[in-house]
């Protein structure tokens, strides 16, 4: 997974209150849906687009519009190693494995009151499905290692590769999970499109 330091929207917000410029049909379409996601806590995000039509920018907007207070944490998933993502995703105690000389929070934690993009999601290894819905619907985290389980307060928004093309409910996106009904979607347009 490669991680990108977390988004310091403090001047973007004061100079423009979108990170989607535009007047278009379209541009105002995919504001409208922004908005209404945002307005519900708790709900993934599954946002679909060809590459370069600004997924990314969709995340900040939903993270803006909600109110979040903590900071938006875009991922890209697609150069993930498979033996660390559970760790990338949940975090690890300290000998958890060879090699966790001390804790680590993962992106989960990270994103702490805010939102977390998962960008290129269909080309991660998939993590044990039971422990991503538990990070996903309940919004709990158990590092690798411990036994505890944490409550974060995290938006997830998942934009999976271009090929992906979700219809209904019930397309997985990784064996054993499926689309839930707690997820909503945003397709995002290239402008010729």
């Amino acid at each position: 997974i490669m991680i990108m330091p977390a988004l310091d929207l403090t001047l973007a917000v004061r100079s423009h209150p979108s990170p989607i410029l535009g007047n278009s049909p379209g541009i105002r379409n995919v504001r409208e849906q922004v908005r209404a996601v945002a307005a519900f806590d708790g709900v993934s995000v599954l946002v679909v687009g060809e590459t370069g039509t600004g997924k990314e920018l969709v995340a900040e907007a939903v993270h803006r519009e909600s109110g979040a207070v903590g900071p938006c944490v875009p991922v890209t998933c697609a150069a993930s190693p498979e033996h660390r993502v559970e760790s990338e995703l949940f975090g690890h105690e300290a000998g958890a494995f060879t090699g966790a000389r001390g804790a680590r929070a993962g992106l989960l934690e990270e994103a702490r009151g805010g939102t977390l993009l998962l960008d290129e999601i269909g080309e991660m290894p998939p993590p044990p499905p039971a422990k991503l819905l538990r990070g996903l619907q309940n919004q709990e985290v158990q590092r690798v290692g411990s036994p505890a389980v944490r409550k974060e307060g995290v938006r997830v928004l998942w934009a999976p590769p271009p090929a992906f093309r979700p219809v209904v409910s019930g397309k997985q996106i990784f064996p054993g999970f499926v689309l839930s009904p707690l997820m909503c979607g945003i397709k995002v347009h290239s402008p010729g499109g």
